[in-house]
């Protein structure tokens, strides 16, 4: 097991803003973007829960899922979190360059969604989404936190918020969420370690205030 404790300097920071532009094979990913002009991107239940469909059936076997673009094995998640105006993912992809297809093919039908929804026709995302390469055991770790506490900036409790991957690592909900990563590094081996060990591990961070102040999108 590493150590779980506060993790140094930038494992609680947001990344820089570069932008990757080639994705290798098993690569792990922190992907983000945010509303035009800092806008809404979910408006209200709906729109939060046709995203989470999007993501879901993204991922699920091609017999299971009504897309036309499938990413069965191809994109893992590992955690997410949407906020009212942007979003988090954390990733992996096991084929080279297939996470700019995928994250297209997400954003571009949400964007057809809200658009048609709300009689929009401009840019529902602050241009193309930003993503960071996660480059150690301890960044995998530490983003899944920061991650999950994000409601913790609109006064709600995170192990409450329903529109995160949280309860895919506190209770039996979201299967289709790939905790393997996360639970080979917190020597997780049953469901109910996990509930126990991962709270402890969100309740262990000792400053929600420094996250709120290192991202951006907040």
């Amino acid at each position: 097991m590493i150590d779980v404790r506060r993790p140094q300097g930038r494992f609680l920071s947001m990344p820089s803003q570069y932008r990757i532009r080639t994705f290798i094979q098993d690569g792990y990913y922190h992907v983000f973007n945010r509303g035009t002009a800092k806008g809404e991107i979910y408006k209200d239940q709906n729109d939060y829960e046709i995203f989470i469909h999007l993501l879901r059936t993204a991922v699920l076997p091609a017999s299971e899922s009504i897309q036309r673009k499938n990413f069965y094995q191809k994109i893992r998640i590992i955690s997410f979190c949407l906020m009212p105006n942007h979003f988090h993912i954390e990733l992996q992809q096991t084929n080279e360059d297939t996470l700019p297809k995928f994250m297209s093919s997400l954003t571009v039908a949400y964007s057809m969604f809200f658009n048609r929804k709300y009689h929009r026709t401009s840019a529902l995302f602050q241009g193309k989404y930003q993503s960071t390469n996660i480059d150690s055991d301890t960044y995998l770790l530490h983003l899944s936190r920061y991650i999950h506490l994000n409601p913790h900036s609109l006064g709600v409790n995170p192990f409450r918020y329903r529109y995160s991957s949280i309860e895919a690592y506190t209770s039996y909900k979201h299967p289709w969420i790939y905790t393997q990563p996360i639970d080979e590094l917190l020597d997780i081996t049953s469901q109910k370690q996990r509930e126990d060990w991962y709270k402890s591990f969100l309740l262990s961070v000792d400053d929600f205030g420094s996250l709120e102040k290192q991202d951006p999108f907040l």
